[in-house]
């Protein structure tokens, strides 16, 4: 017998090979169930449900069951947003009465937990270039280290508005080449994110410049005229959704652009350019986003380690 031979490798059984490169999926599907099974309205949702009441009967007396004031349009006011309201109202086949003891209601929210984390997931595993083990790890730190768990579990405008913008994400960075479609794709799926909460808008900000970096990147293949088309396209639904929230503005409050949110003599706003307050964003131990999710804290350590060694 020679000593200095190297012992062999049995091969992997493919029963195991088949049980390991399924136990990640399993994974997501039990975490995905247990959201299914402890899911629960969010405190706000019975403010969407009154404007998918609205738009669904197209009377907006619905407001005056909860409350008799008036908006300086003399229309029923309401504070509350409507895009959430005017997604659920476009559901006529799934709705019933669209109150809160509707079951059909729960089985949409579930349903976009589902489709939220399958394209989390897909874009985990784009950025782990197709590992599937640091996909599932990176599920799995969202569910625990970040707000993602919760608000998949209690349906409301955070678990609209996250679900569209990870599609979003998505959307832009699989395309390898922009066409009309898929660039009216991503406007709609960004106007989503306005008519939900204008706000969010911010966010895809840095999406739709990776999205014109690959426009411009593709434009000695093509001509000038469609790659000007392809540049203005997305922005026609956002602009419209912009114009919508504007119009939401001037029923609710008699101005186009200020929103409901801006009350209190304004004194309070739920977005002010001028007074971030970061370190109460950041810190405080109410709502602080560190006081509760501090795994947030090493995203920024790392994001602060990779632009230093990038110099």
């Amino acid at each position: 017998m020679n000593e200095n031979a190297s012992p062999s490798v049995l091969p992997a059984r493919p029963s195991l090979q088949r049980l390991a490169s399924t136990l990640p999926y399993l994974i997501i599907g039990v975490f995905l169930l247990l959201f299914l099974l402890s899911a629960v309205l969010g405190p706000d949702m019975l403010f969407y449900l009154q404007w998918a009441q609205v738009f669904r009967h197209l009377n907006t007396e619905t407001f005056l069951f909860f409350g008799h004031t008036l908006s300086p349009l003399g229309v029923p006011l309401t504070q509350w947003s409507h895009g959430p309201g005017l997604l659920f109202s476009l559901c006529p086949a799934a709705c019933g009465s669209l109150s809160p003891e509707d079951p059909q209601v729960q089985w949409i929210g579930w349903g976009f937990a589902v489709i939220f984390w399958l394209a989390m997931f897909r874009l985990l595993r784009r950025a782990g270039i197709g590992d599937v083990q640091w996909a599932v790890y990176g599920v799995l730190i969202a569910i625990f280290g970040t707000h993602m768990g919760f608000y998949s579990r209690s349906l409301g405008s955070e678990a609209l508005s996250q679900t569209f913008l990870v599609l979003l994400a998505v959307w832009v960075l699989s395309r390898e080449r922009w066409g009309i479609l898929d660039a009216l794709v991503a406007g709609c799926l960004a106007a989503f994110l306005v008519i939900i909460r204008w706000q969010l808008l911010l966010y895809a900000i840095p999406l739709f410049g990776a999205m014109y970096y690959g426009m411009w990147q593709a434009r000695t293949a093509q001509s000038p005229w469609r790659t000007s088309v392809l540049a203005a396209l997305p922005l026609v639904p956002v602009l419209l959704g912009l114009v919508q929230v504007g119009f939401t503005n001037r029923w609710m409050t008699g101005d186009f652009l200020r929103s409901p949110y801006s009350f209190g003599n304004e004194t309070f706003k739920s977005l002010d350019f001028a007074r971030p307050e970061l370190a109460t964003v950041l810190l405080h131990p109410w709502h602080g986003l560190l006081s509760y999710h501090p795994l947030y804290l090493l995203g920024f350590v790392a994001l602060l380690l990779l632009a230093l060694q990038s110099r």
